[in-house]
């Protein structure tokens, strides 16, 4: 528990650090459009395994309230029971505020698993912050856990992971 919260204060102190300083830093991005990225990340727990991953996603902001929807393809190798989680792909819902040039927001979707077990379907819940660094681009962090009820018939599975996003912005 103590390193996932060095983690997250490691990630989320310089993006806290950037919404917070600076005239210049205060002015609002709109969010609104169409955004791909990529993301690398880190499974917390036992294993600490890398992931990779592709995302697209369209927002839509309001005043300052942001609504979107997100796909993103995972490459990873979790080790489960009955072997790894080669790749993963989620279908998440956004919500959240923007604040100047940052936003911050929560998640919740589904999530499909596969490996050389099959498939599993779960959920996905979590948080993340993002700071536009131009119209363009923007980079942030997203702590995501993945939930099984029953995977591959040996019980639940829960995954934590830790992921660093940057995004281009249409």
């Amino acid at each position: 528990m103590k390193r996932t919260a060095h983690i997250l204060l490691t990630v989320l102190t310089p993006l806290a650090f950037l919404a917070s300083s600076g005239g210049a830093l205060a002015q609002q991005t709109s969010w609104t459009g169409a955004y791909l990225g990529g993301d690398l990340g880190l499974t917390l727990g036992n294993s600490n395994d890398v992931s990779r991953s592709l995302h697209f996603g369209v927002n839509r902001q309001i005043d300052r309230t942001v609504l979107g929807a997100e796909v993103e393809y995972i490459e990873t190798d979790i080790g489960t029971p009955v072997g790894p989680i080669d790749d993963m792909t989620v279908a998440k819902l956004r919500a959240g505020r923007a604040s100047g040039k940052t936003m911050y927001y929560a998640v919740a979707g589904g999530v499909q698993a596969r490996g050389r077990y099959g498939s599993e379907v779960g959920y996905v819940v979590g948080i993340g912050a993002e700071y536009a660094i131009s119209s363009k681009l923007s980079a942030g962090g997203e702590f995501m856990h993945q939930g099984f009820s029953d995977f591959a018939n040996t019980g639940s599975l829960g995954v934590n992971t830790l992921t660093a996003r940057v995004s281009y912005h249409f």
